[in-house]
């Protein structure tokens, strides 16, 4: 397989379709499209959402509890306590450690979040760890927000919130600086590193639940073409959208001609993609409150997705293919 997202239709029939939740105590189980799942559909339920990736520093564990906490509050959830499990390579030190855990401490309560608890192992030998590395699960829960007022349907608006390929252009900035450099110049590739600093959509989300959001879904791996791909499987709708109406700064534009990748299909945690009943309601609700807003289409009946791509003839459009590898791995070195 290749490196990243696992393709959704083998995500669908080898662990979705048998880990299919049952129980009268889930209202939503695991899905391609969702980021959380909910608890208890009476009032005063919960919701749970995880996050977990190898980390290499102990600031890594920032963005760690950032992408759960963005996952919780896009499937519906006000984050309150993490649990944190992590397995380290055999020469990690108590010491270390120590920085490790002040850190995923801090980065929670950043975020309005406490570490409630957890599980720590050394790698067996049998398992292969980078030397200094640790491997980390979060699982982060918290009270479900009221359900919507009830399920998307054919003309709801679609709309981005927050601007794409925020994520992915910062880690090609960290990971690529000297070229960039010599390309750009420091000022542009420091603010490009920064940027991956701003990804936590989680008063975002809540922002827009609460202004009339019908269903959301977090922009993360494969861009936001995968989470329209995504949303149009958890909703059993299409839909059509127009490419340049999508947020993004010119200056993700340049780096990603830089490397010759697409943006829409790059990492965009930073940005959510959302639908409403009035999706221009919405959108200006979200800019009074500081956001970059756009509503970019409508759902439509039936299975088809629509782009029209930036440039086109009026009325021309493509169908939108299915996620394949995030652009971040083709600008990566091997």
């Amino acid at each position: 397989m290749r490196e990243g997202k696992l393709p959704d239709h083998i995500l669908e029939s080898a662990v979705l379709r048998p880990a299919r939740a049952r129980g009268p105590q889930i209202e939503r189980g695991p899905g391609v499209g969702w980021d959380a799942a909910r608890l208890h559909p009476q009032p005063g339920g919960r919701a749970l959402a995880m996050g977990q990736g190898l980390l290499a520093e102990p600031e890594d564990m920032d963005g760690l509890w950032i992408k759960a906490a963005n996952n919780l509050t896009a499937g519906g959830g006000r984050p309150e306590i993490g649990m944190l499990s992590l397995c380290l390579a055999r020469d990690v030190e108590g010491r270390s450690l120590g920085r490790w855990m002040c850190r995923a401490a801090e980065a929670a309560r950043r975020l309005g979040m406490e570490l409630a608890g957890g599980d720590t192992k050394v790698a067996g030998r049998g398992m292969a760890l980078a030397p200094g590395h640790i491997f980390a699960s979060l699982l982060v829960m918290g009270d479900a927000l009221p359900a919507p007022a009830r399920r998307p349907r054919a003309g709801d608006a679609l709309l981005v919130c927050g601007t794409v390929g925020l994520e992915g252009a910062g880690i090609l900035a960290c990971r690529r600086r000297r070229e960039l450099e010599g390309a750009f110049g420091a000022f542009f590739v420091e603010e490009m590193a920064d940027a991956a600093n701003r990804t936590s959509t989680a008063d975002m989300a809540l922002a827009a639940w609460e202004a009339g959001a019908l269903a959301m879904h977090d922009g993360s791996w494969g861009g936001i073409l995968a989470a329209l791909w995504e949303l149009g499987e958890a909703l059993g709708l299409g839909f059509s959208a127009d490419m340049a109406s999508i947020p993004i700064r010119q200056a993700e534009v340049e780096l990603c001609e830089f490397f010759h990748i697409n943006p829409y299909k790059l990492l965009s945690g930073g940005c959510l993609l959302m639908c409403a009943e009035d999706g221009e309601a919405l959108m200006a609700s979200m800019r009074a409150k500081g956001y970059a807003a756009a509503v970019i289409g409508r759902l439509e009946e039936g299975r088809s997705r629509r782009l029209s791509m930036v440039g086109a003839k009026a009325g021309e459009a493509a169908a939108l293919e299915r996620p394949g590898e995030d652009a971040l791995y083709k600008a990566l070195p091997c």
